[in-house]
Protein backbone atom coordinates (compact mmCIF):
# COMPACT_ATOMS: atom_id res chain seq x y z
CA UNK A 1 0.00 0.00 0.00
CA UNK A 2 1.28 3.44 -0.79
CA UNK A 3 0.02 6.98 -0.59
CA UNK A 4 0.48 9.75 -3.14
CA UNK A 5 1.63 13.22 -2.09
CA UNK A 6 1.91 16.38 -4.15
CA UNK A 7 4.46 19.01 -3.19
CA UNK A 8 6.24 22.02 -4.62
CA UNK A 9 9.99 22.56 -4.68
CA UNK A 10 11.96 25.77 -5.24
CA UNK A 11 13.12 26.10 -8.86
CA UNK A 12 16.81 25.44 -8.14
CA UNK A 13 16.01 22.35 -6.06
CA UNK A 14 13.65 21.06 -8.76
CA UNK A 15 16.36 21.58 -11.40
CA UNK A 16 18.89 19.73 -9.23
CA UNK A 17 16.40 16.90 -8.70
CA UNK A 18 15.76 16.65 -12.45
CA UNK A 19 19.50 16.56 -13.12
CA UNK A 20 20.13 13.93 -10.42
CA UNK A 21 17.25 11.76 -11.64
CA UNK A 22 18.60 11.98 -15.19
CA UNK A 23 22.04 10.86 -13.97
CA UNK A 24 20.42 7.88 -12.22
CA UNK A 25 18.24 7.04 -15.22
CA UNK A 26 15.19 7.54 -13.06
CA UNK A 27 12.11 9.75 -12.89
CA UNK A 28 12.31 12.83 -10.64
CA UNK A 29 9.14 11.75 -8.82
CA UNK A 30 10.59 8.29 -8.07
CA UNK A 31 13.84 9.80 -6.82
CA UNK A 32 11.96 12.35 -4.69
CA UNK A 33 9.88 9.55 -3.19
CA UNK A 34 13.04 7.57 -2.44
CA UNK A 35 14.69 10.59 -0.77
CA UNK A 36 11.63 11.34 1.36
CA UNK A 37 11.32 7.68 2.35
CA UNK A 38 14.98 7.62 3.43
CA UNK A 39 14.53 10.80 5.49
CA UNK A 40 11.53 9.30 7.28
CA UNK A 41 13.42 6.05 7.84
CA UNK A 42 16.33 7.97 9.41
CA UNK A 43 13.88 9.63 11.78
CA UNK A 44 12.51 6.22 12.74
CA UNK A 45 16.01 4.79 13.26
CA UNK A 46 16.99 7.75 15.43
CA UNK A 47 13.90 7.06 17.58
CA UNK A 48 12.27 10.36 16.70
CA UNK A 49 9.33 8.39 15.24
CA UNK A 50 7.98 5.07 16.52
CA UNK A 51 9.27 2.07 14.56
CA UNK A 52 5.75 0.66 14.32
CA UNK A 53 5.05 3.24 11.62
CA UNK A 54 7.63 1.70 9.29
CA UNK A 55 7.07 -1.88 10.44
CA UNK A 56 10.59 -3.29 10.12
CA UNK A 57 10.60 -7.05 9.67
CA UNK A 58 12.90 -9.70 11.10
CA UNK A 59 14.55 -11.43 8.15
CA UNK A 60 15.19 -15.13 7.80
CA UNK A 61 18.81 -16.03 8.48
CA UNK A 62 20.36 -16.14 5.02
CA UNK A 63 23.77 -17.70 4.54
CA UNK A 64 24.76 -15.35 1.73
CA UNK A 65 23.66 -12.08 0.17
CA UNK A 66 22.82 -13.93 -3.04
CA UNK A 67 20.30 -16.09 -1.16
CA UNK A 68 18.52 -12.97 0.12
CA UNK A 69 18.33 -11.63 -3.45
CA UNK A 70 17.00 -14.90 -4.86
CA UNK A 71 14.45 -15.41 -2.09
CA UNK A 72 13.10 -11.86 -2.51
CA UNK A 73 13.61 -11.56 -6.27
CA UNK A 74 9.97 -10.88 -7.20
CA UNK A 75 9.55 -8.20 -4.55
CA UNK A 76 12.90 -6.57 -5.38
CA UNK A 77 12.22 -6.56 -9.12
CA UNK A 78 9.10 -4.43 -8.55
CA UNK A 79 11.48 -1.52 -7.89
CA UNK A 80 12.55 -0.27 -11.36
CA UNK A 81 16.04 0.66 -10.18
CA UNK A 82 16.65 -2.69 -8.48
CA UNK A 83 15.16 -4.58 -11.41
CA UNK A 84 17.91 -3.16 -13.60
CA UNK A 85 20.56 -4.07 -10.99
CA UNK A 86 19.51 -7.56 -9.85
CA UNK A 87 21.35 -9.45 -12.60
CA UNK A 88 24.53 -7.51 -11.88
CA UNK A 89 24.20 -8.14 -8.14
CA UNK A 90 23.47 -11.85 -8.66
CA UNK A 91 26.67 -12.10 -10.71
CA UNK A 92 28.48 -11.41 -7.45
CA UNK A 93 29.10 -7.68 -7.58
CA UNK A 94 29.06 -5.73 -4.33
CA UNK A 95 25.99 -3.53 -3.92
CA UNK A 96 26.27 0.23 -3.90
CA UNK A 97 24.90 2.31 -1.04
CA UNK A 98 21.79 3.04 -3.10
CA UNK A 99 21.35 -0.69 -3.84
CA UNK A 100 21.53 -1.44 -0.11
CA UNK A 101 19.09 1.31 0.83
CA UNK A 102 16.57 0.24 -1.76
CA UNK A 103 16.87 -3.42 -0.69
CA UNK A 104 16.24 -2.37 2.91
CA UNK A 105 13.20 -0.33 1.88
CA UNK A 106 11.69 -3.07 -0.27
CA UNK A 107 12.38 -5.99 2.08
CA UNK A 108 12.01 -3.94 5.30
CA UNK A 109 14.99 -5.82 6.74
CA UNK A 110 17.33 -4.14 9.21
CA UNK A 111 20.23 -2.25 7.61
CA UNK A 112 22.76 -3.72 10.03
CA UNK A 113 21.56 -7.23 9.20
CA UNK A 114 22.00 -6.52 5.48
CA UNK A 115 25.46 -4.99 6.01
CA UNK A 116 26.59 -7.99 8.06
CA UNK A 117 25.26 -10.40 5.44
CA UNK A 118 27.09 -8.52 2.68
CA UNK A 119 30.33 -8.44 4.71
CA UNK A 120 30.08 -12.19 5.32
CA UNK A 121 29.38 -12.84 1.64
CA UNK A 122 32.40 -10.81 0.54
CA UNK A 123 34.59 -11.92 3.46
CA UNK A 124 37.62 -12.80 1.34
CA UNK A 125 38.22 -9.06 0.97
CA UNK A 126 39.67 -9.13 -2.53
CA UNK A 127 36.49 -8.55 -4.50
CA UNK A 128 36.41 -12.16 -5.67
CA UNK A 129 32.86 -13.12 -6.53
CA UNK A 130 33.14 -16.78 -5.49
CA UNK A 131 31.90 -16.19 -1.94
CA UNK A 132 28.72 -14.44 -2.95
Amino acid sequence: MSKRYYFTLPDKIAEALDYWADLEGNKPSSLAGFIVEQAVRQQIESSRLPIEIFGEMSPPQYEKFKHLLLDNYDKLSEDPYLKSRLGWLLEGNQPTTEDKLRIVIVTRFNEKYLDNLIKASFANGNGNKTNV
